[in-house]
Parts: C-alpha cells; sequence; structure tokens
C-alpha cells in the first residue's frame, strides 16, 4: 500500500515539476483583434513583431490566429486559446477580469469620434447618434462614454467603414490609429471628421486566470520588463497618439 502511495505522490510531483517547466518549450496560443496598424488582418502588425521579439529573447513561440475582439475573450475563458489582445487596459468588465489578467504592457492609443457630419462629434449629440464599433466592443464603449448600449451597431472595421459611408450609422467610436487605417485602404471614401473623446486609453495584452496561465505571465512581464516595447510601436505613436485631438481625412475620389 505504501508502494502505491510513494509511486501516487512520484507520479504528481512530475506531473507539477512538467508543468511549472511547460511553458519553456510550449506554443503559446494566440488571439488577436484586427487593430491596424499595430495587429493587421493579414497577420501583420506592430504587435505581431513585439511576439516576433519576444519569441527571440524567450523559448516561446506564438501561434497566432486573428478574429473579433469578442471570439478572443470567449476562447480564452473556455481555455481554447493563452493571450489575446489587444484589452483596454484596466477598463474591462468585472466579469473578464474573473477569468483574465492583463500583462504589464500598457501602449497609448485616443479613443476617437468619426463621423461625414462634424455635429455628430459634439457631446451634446452623442446619445442621439447611431454609432458602430467593432464587435465585442459595444458594451465597453456604452460604459466608458456613458452612452445607451442600444445606440451601438457591432461590425468589423471595414463594414463599420462602410456604413457610415452610406449613412447607416452617423459616428463610429473606436481606436482612432485603427480607424484610419481602414479608411486609407478604402478605394474611395468622403471627407470624414474625427475627434478624441477619450485620452489616457492604454491597450493591453492578456491571459487566462490559471496557475499555468499565471507562469506564462510571469514569463512574458518578466521579458517585457528587459525591453523598450514601446520603440516597436514609434511610427504608430507617432502618426496617431501624438498628434491633434481633432481633424478630417481628405476624400479620394
Amino acid at each position: 500500500m505504501q508502494r502505491c502511495i510513494n509511486a501516487l505522490v512520484a507520479s504528481v510531483l512530475l506531473a507539477l515539476a512538467f508543468s511549472s517547466a511547460a511553458w519553456s518549450d510550449t506554443v503559446v496560443r494566440v488571439g488577436l483583434e484586427p487593430f491596424p496598424p499595430l495587429i493587421n488582418s493579414d497577420g501583420t502588425g506592430y504587435t505581431i513583431d513585439l511576439l516576433k521579439s519576444l519569441e527571440k529573447h524567450s523559448n516561446l513561440q506564438f501561434q497566432v490566429n486573428i478574429m473579433s475582439y469578442q471570439r478572443s475573450k470567449i476562447e480564452l475563458k473556455k481555455g481554447n486559446i493563452d493571450l489575446i489582445g489587444h484589452t483596454p487596459k484596466g477598463l474591462e468588465s468585472a466579469a473578464f477580469y474573473q477569468y483574465a489578467q492583463e500583462l504589464n504592457l500598457k501602449i497609448p492609443t485616443r479613443l476617437d469620434l468619426f463621423a461625414l457630419d462634424p455635429r455628430f462629434l459634439k457631446p451634446d449629440h452623442l446619445e442621439q447618434n447611431r454609432l458602430g464599433t467593432p464587435p465585442g466592443n459595444a458594451a465597453f464603449m456604452a460604459d466608458l462614454a456613458q452612452i445607451p448600449f442600444d445606440r451601438f451597431t457591432e461590425s468589423p472595421l471595414a463594414g463599420l467603414v462602410e456604413m457610415l459611408t452610406l449613412k447607416r450609422i452617423d459616428a463610429i467610436l473606436f481606436e482612432r490609429g485603427s480607424v484610419l487605417s481602414t479608411l486609407a485602404q478604402q478605394s474611395e471614401h468622403p471627407t470624414v471628421h474625427y475627434k478624441t473623446l477619450k485620452t489616457n486609453i492604454f491597450a493591453g495584452l492578456a491571459v487566462g486566470r490559471s496557475p499555468r496561465a499565471d507562469r506564462l505571465a510571469q514569463t512574458l512581464n518578466h521579458t517585457l520588463e528587459d525591453m523598450d516595447y514601446l520603440a516597436f510601436y514609434t511610427p504608430y505613436l507617432k502618426h496617431y497618439v501624438n498628434v491633434a485631438a481633432e481633424g478630417h481625412t481628405p476624400a479620394t475620389p
């Protein structure tokens, strides 16, 4: 009987030892929302470059899948993926933080309103606007901007731009670089006015809440501490963040 107990204890200790070292040679499953130019739909972008650098500075390998933010949260909660982004650092719902924890990474961003008619950018117009935002973001945007949830329609960025152009929505509420990058990819669009609604908004990355996820967070945070990770975002910060609070895009023929 004692021999069986000893064998069981040895097996448990072996499993724990393997588990504690699992992240030294295990692929990290990643779910990323299109967030150009940080995360492009083709799997490129400044954040992708950061992940590649993290691979060089650790034994981790990132298996990146592009998906909606809504789906990434669902898959993280289920344990089907290990890392998601970009999160609104420290501003997600209480329910989110029950199953997720954010890494020690903060990328400055701007939360902007975009409209064809600049009148729709005025504060007294917000609650009357028909607003668009990408899937999985409406609840967060409604809470942050204090706008009723039912004013929002969710659609991928390209769809939102089309809806705005066709005047099916009055304004888009989302991160500046993502919307401007998407507009730039369109073959034609009218003049679009934009204005910063919130500053001090940061993009983050999150892992789950489990002993395994804790080890991943520890490994990533330790590696990030030794890197100037914001250097990867220098062009983004220059063109989209450290600029005027409002402006407009030129119309394309």
